[in-house]
């Protein structure tokens, strides 16, 4: 495994292997479409999904290329968008084996290998038909032995071991450290007053005494704030409205950030202390 090196996207994807579990996000939590297409690019056929906890247009371009053999998910959809199509069409025609699953169970699963456990209890699907086609998921009698309760049904639900995780983040450092979101802005600083709100200014009005002027209210000619790109404490630029998109990769052993321009060639990205685009 190459360290403190540079790495493309492609160099990325080629260390994922066709039959790995990838972990991918919701599209409110952030997805990487670069590595999306990149992965396509590749020509997977037996990719196996594992949404944290649904996935929209991200899962649905992956079965549609032919990437993915097996889902495990607790919905895919475009949300207002309408109904995934190359989803629904692998459905119909059985090309692809779901796991139907809920919210809750699956990030039960992936608490339970944070926590290096084998499985993790849960109650609410009990009963549920979601529950009755899970053959993996096991009830047994709680052995706490709940006061006045006896033969208390638990579920449980099995650790998740996923071979890749991969997200968007706004930066990371060589430590596996992710900031998720936006990168807080910077403490605003005192400006002094626009020249215009300097003193006791006058607004000439319409009608008025004096001449026709007033006396000026002290926000009624304050200028334009400017927008300023957010940073983050550790001076990591976060993505801009310009046309850049940073991508961050969390493989098992190491995490990438690839910023890239839609107008220049695949960059090469810096693993160090800085983890900047060179």
């Amino acid at each position: 495994m190459k360290s403190f090196e540079e790495f493309t996207l492609k160099e990325i994807v080629d260390q994922i292997e066709d039959g790995f579990l990838l972990g991918i996000p919701a599209d409110y939590s952030g997805v990487p479409m670069a590595f999306t297409k990149e992965l396509i690019n590749k020509g997977f056929k037996n990719l196996r999904l594992y949404c944290l906890p649904l996935t929209t247009i991200q899962g649905d371009m992956l079965i549609g290329s032919g990437c993915v053999s097996e889902i495990e998910t607790a919905a895919v959809t475009l949300g207002e968008f309408g109904l995934a199509p190359r989803f629904s069409e692998a459905v119909e025609k059985g090309n692809i084996k779901i796991k139907d699953s809920t919210c809750p169970a699956l990030h039960a699963q992936l608490q339970a290998t944070e926590k290096s456990v084998p499985f993790m209890p849960l109650r609410g699907v009990i009963g549920s038909d979601v529950q009755k086609n899970r053959n993996d998921w096991q009830i047994i009698s709680n052995p706490m032995k709940s006061a006045g309760v006896e033969n208390e049904p638990i579920l449980l639900l099995p650790a998740v071991q996923i071979d890749v995780l991969v997200f968007h983040a706004a930066c990371a450092d060589r430590n596996g450290n992710i900031q998720i979101g936006r990168a807080p802005r910077s403490p605003r600083r005192s400006r002094p007053a626009p020249r215009g709100m300097r003193g006791s200014g006058a607004a000439r009005t319409p009608g008025s005494r004096c001449g026709g002027r007033a006396p000026s209210h002290p926000r009624a000619r304050r200028a334009p704030r400017r927008s300023r790109s957010p940073r983050s404490p550790a001076g990591c630029r976060a993505p801009s409205p310009s046309g850049r998109e940073a991508i961050t990769c969390s493989l098992p052993i190491f995490s990438r950030q690839v910023e890239r321009s839609r107008t220049s060639p695949p960059p090469r990205v810096s693993i160090g202390d800085s983890w900047r685009t060179t």
